[in-house]
């Protein structure tokens, strides 16, 4: 978060397992910059159309 904003950092490659994620949002290389959640998800109806989500328990 920042502020009272809550944002949404996506990682920019495939990662199989909670530490490659993680890893994968530690270095900055391997994400997109971060963005409001609102922002975030206008963008989604656009460049979403076959997206697979997978949910990841921290």
């Amino acid at each position: 978060m920042q502020g009272d904003q809550v944002m949404v950092r996506e990682l920019a490659d495939t990662f199989y397992s909670q530490e490659e994620a993680q890893a994968g949002l530690d270095n900055p290389t391997d994400t997109y910059d971060p963005v409001p959640f609102h922002q975030w998800v206008q963008e989604q109806y656009w460049t979403a159309s076959g997206i697979k989500v997978e949910k990841i328990v921290f």
